[in-house]
C-alpha cells in the first residue's frame, strides 16, 4: 500500500505550532509517499477585502507570514523527502485578488504568486490544480473545497462536491473533520465518499470568530491506496496541546 497525508490548513499567523509539530511527527513516523497541503496554509489577512481601509491592511505583516510559512515548509522537508502538493486556498487567493483590484499593473507578476512567494521550486512542491486526481484509476480527487456550497455538517461540503463531480473527494476549507459515504445502484455497487481534513489553527488567535466556539475540528486526513487502486480514508484528530489520535476525537 502507498500512503498519503492530506491537511495543513494552518491559516498562518493564526496557526497552532503544537499542532503543526504533531503533524510533522506523524509524517516522520508514518512515512507517507505523498503529502498534500489542502490550502489556506497562509491566512493573508492584510489583503482581505473586509480589511481594506483599516489598520490591518497597512500592518505590513504579510512578509513575516510568508517567511514563517517557508520556515514551516523547511520543517516539513526535514521529515519528508517525497512528493508534496499544494492546493491554493481562497485565503492565498487574496493576494491575487488584491493585485487585480488594487494594483492591476502588478497582477500576473510571477514574483507575486503564492508558488513564488513560498518558493515551491526550492522546496520541490507542486501547485495542484483546483480539482486534482489522487491517482490514476482511484476515482478520487483532492480540492481545496471552496468550489461549491458550504454545509454546516462535517463531511457535507466534500460529499456535495463528490456528487457534483462523480468522484470521491478529499477537501479542506470547512475546518471540519468528517467522512460521509453514499452508495448507489444494485447491491450498492458504487460508493461516493467525501472527506474533510480539519484544521491546524489556534482558535484563540482568530479574533474574527464570534464567541470563540466555531463548529471546527482540528486534525488531518490520510489515505491508503491498496490493490486495484482502492482508497481507504481515515481521520487523525489533534488536541490543542498536540496529542494525536486516529479515528476518534481527543480530549486534551
Amino acid at each position: 500500500m502507498s500512503g498519503i497525508v492530506i491537511g495543513g490548513e494552518c491559516q498562518i499567523p493564526y496557526h497552532s505550532p503544537q499542532m503543526w509539530k504533531a503533524f510533522l511527527r506523524f509524517i516522520a513516523e508514518y512515512e507517507p509517499e505523498q503529502v498534500i497541503i489542502i490550502g489556506d496554509f497562509l491566512d493573508c489577512p492584510a489583503p482581505a477585502r473586509w480589511n481594506r481601509g483599516t489598520a490591518e491592511e497597512y500592518a505590513g505583516d504579510l512578509q513575516g507570514e510568508i517567511d514563517l510559512g517557508k520556515s514551516m515548509l523547511t520543517g516539513l522537508r526535514e521529515v519528508h523527502s517525497g512528493y508534496v502538493g499544494f492546493h491554493k486556498g481562497n485565503h492565498e487567493a487574496r493576494i491575487d485578488m488584491y493585485a487585480r483590484t488594487k494594483a492591476p499593473a502588478f497582477a500576473g507578476l510571477d514574483c507575486l504568486t503564492v508558488e513564488s512567494l513560498l518558493d515551491f521550486k526550492g522546496f520541490d512542491i507542486e501547485l495542484r490544480k483546483p480539482i486534482h486526481s489522487l491517482g490514476k484509476g482511484t476515482g478520487w480527487v483532492s480540492s481545496h473545497g471552496d468550489l461549491g456550497s458550504l454545509s454546516k455538517y462535517s463531511g457535507g461540503t466534500a460529499m456535495a462536491l463528490a456528487r457534483r463531480l462523480g468522484r470521491s473527494v478529499f477537501c479542506g476549507h470547512t475546518h471540519r473533520l468528517g467522512i460521509l459515504n453514499e452508495s448507489y445502484g444494485l447491491r450498492a455497487a458504487s460508493t461516493l465518499t467525501g472527506v474533510e481534513s480539519g484544521h491546524m489553527m489556534n482558535v484563540g488567535k482568530a479574533g474574527y470568530i464570534k464567541h470563540g466556539s466555531p463548529n471546527w475540528q482540528a486534525g488531518f486526513a490520510t489515505a491508503e491506496i491498496g490493490k486495484n487502486n482502492t482508497v481507504y480514508p481515515a481521520l487523525v484528530y489533534i488536541s490543542p496541546s498536540g496529542k494525536i489520535r486516529a479515528g476518534f476525537d481527543v480530549p486534551d
